[in-house]
């Protein structure tokens, strides 16, 4: 390791062993008209000027999507309903809009159903607390209902096309025996 204040040339630029003025972190730094081109180490420097929150130029509320398509919300610490967020101070969307709604914090085995299967519809009217067991029924109903009504629906196509295939043959039928009759 070098020393500090060792200078080394590389590309034509030079450098200089120089450590960070606020976690004293020793990096090689570029060394330009006998200065030090940055006194802090990068991280020292992202936390000295990082903006968060509503600061920072892509705020966008606070609001977030999650990949399977539930809506998050950034919670201030002093909120009353922060101790439902997750290590990152996020709520569920949905969670919250019921928690209001019942006056108080729910539990996290308390599971919240949306009613009509749209994961980010978070009307109160839309939402239901349910029991884990609870929750396991609906979904199960929920998908034996929508395996039934395709099924039903391929049925009814099917139908159809019988028909349609009946009402020709029987034209074939009667245009052989207009033709056998003549």
């Amino acid at each position: 390791m070098p020393n500090l204040g060792e200078i080394a040339y590389r590309n034509r630029h030079r450098f200089i062993w120089a450590a960070c003025v606020d976690c004293g972190k020793q990096r090689w730094v570029q060394f330009v008209n006998n200065r030090i081109v940055s006194l802090r180490c990068q991280r020292c420097n992202n936390k000295r000027t990082a903006k968060r929150g509503p600061e920072h130029r892509r705020w966008k509320g606070g609001r977030a999507r999650t990949g399977h398509g539930y809506v998050t919300l950034q919670l201030a610490p002093n909120a009353f309903f922060y101790p439902m967020t997750d290590n990152r101070g996020r709520v569920l969307e949905h969670r919250l809009v019921l928690a209001k709604s019942l006056g108080r914090c729910l539990h996290e085995w308390e599971i919240v159903h949306h009613a009509n299967g749209i994961k980010d519809d978070n009307r109160v009217e839309n939402l239901q607390l349910v029991s884990d067991l609870g929750h396991r029924q609906i979904a199960f109903f929920e998908r034996k209902l929508s395996q039934l009504l395709r099924e039903v629906h391929e049925l009814r196509t099917e139908i159809r096309l019988l028909r349609l295939e009946n009402r020709e043959l029987k034209d074939i039928m009667r245009v052989s025996q207009e033709v056998s009759n003549v």
